[in-house]
């Protein structure tokens, strides 16, 4: 069970995310430059969603290039998480009561798979990107969650660098956007109403019983108990005196959330597990992704590369971090980078760019 957390009780602001599935899906960081020209759905119509992006960005996309190249049968890729040059952050987590809007009468069609990616291209902020999603004139195209074979359910969040939050729903063909600060915390199902109800018991015996006993709190993988327990330690630490602790915060809080590999069902099979976590940097637009069957943490400081030029050598650039290898006793590649990998890119094509 996915899990997000906003850090912004300081002015270093900061969020982390665990992407919690049965399986390694294949994952790669992709970096871009703004001033690109983009589609939302492979094959052009006329309704067609286009656009001139904005702002670079740093995203963690799941597929591959032969899903891309598919034929018919493509799934392609599919931004799961990322950041732009302005610090505004998208989470896509799953959500299984999700009903996209979904009708050809709408007058922009995008495929959901690239739904995050046009968010990070156009907004600068949380209130600009709900403003838009708001007027409902997206007809969000369903899609495979790419490396599986699971039709795609799901919300999605939304943080900034003025430290507005935004959890973004799907109900009745229909957006719902919950916009506030104190929004921090999202994981899965049930809906964002529900899950605060379900919370506010906690909340109350924590504010009148000095000596609750802590062990009371929720345990176990199930959303419900991500929600509570994510939202119990980020209301217990203290606002942050610098990045640093803003980072090591919301990665905490994340990982406490965290799913070992091999979990199991009550059946013996594979339940879902914590297969990679991110957390942004929203002052300096700095990404970090940590692969869990991988001993280190990497970076992209998405300014840096920017005052440095990166983008005039290149306009789109890839790291594998979780890849196929069928010659491998589990069949996934694990590679251990570490530190800051903005070197190690290579030049790619973008999956988006307008054809």
């Amino acid at each position: 069970m996915c899990t997000r957390v906003y850090n912004n009780h300081s002015q270093f602001l900061s969020t982390s995310r665990n992407f919690d599935w049965p399986a390694q899906l294949p994952t790669s960081l992709f970096a871009f430059d703004k001033g690109l020209d983009k589609q939302g759905t492979k094959d052009v119509t006329k309704n067609t969603l286009k656009w001139h992006s904005k702002f670079s960005s740093v995203v963690a996309m799941i597929g591959t290039d032969s899903d891309e190249n598919a034929g018919e049968q493509n799934v392609g890729y599919g931004v799961c998480d990322g950041v732009n040059s302005a610090g505004l952050m998208v989470n896509v987590l799953w959500e299984g009561e999700a009903s996209l809007p979904n009708e050809e009468a709408l007058p922009y069609w995008i495929d959901l798979k690239r739904l995050g990616q046009y968010l990070l291209d156009m907004y600068e902020s949380v209130i600009e990107a709900t403003a838009f999603l708001e007027k409902n004139q997206l007809r969000i195209i369903q899609s495979i969650v790419p490396g599986s074979d699971k039709q795609a359910r799901p919300h999605l969040s939304l943080s900034d660098s003025k430290g507005n939050s935004a959890i973004v729903e799907f109900r009745n063909q229909r957006v719902v956007c919950y916009v506030s600060s104190n929004y921090r915390i999202m994981t899965n199902e049930p809906d964002l109403p529900t899950q605060l109800n379900l919370t506010q018991a906690w909340e109350w015996q924590d504010k009148h019983f000095s000596n609750l006993d802590k062990s009371a709190l929720l345990g176990g993988p199930s959303s419900v108990a991500h929600f509570q327990r994510a939202t119990y330690y980020l209301a217990h630490v203290r606002a942050a005196v610098s990045m640093q602790e803003s980072l090591a915060q919301s990665k905490g809080i994340a990982s406490i959330c965290a799913v070992p590999a091999g979990n199991m069902k009550a059946d013996g099979s594979l339940g879902s597990h914590t297969v990679w976590q991110t957390i942004a940097d929203h002052n300096s637009a700095t990404y970090y992704f940590s692969n869990t069957r991988a001993p280190g943490v990497v970076w992209l400081p998405l300014q840096e590369m920017i005052a440095e030029h990166k983008f005039k050598k290149h306009t789109s650039w890839k790291l594998e971090m979780i890849a196929p290898d069928p010659s491998l006793e589990d069949g996934v590649y694990n590679p251990c980078y570490s530190g800051d990998v903005s070197a190690l890119l290579k030049k790619t094509y973008d999956p988006f760019q307008l054809i």
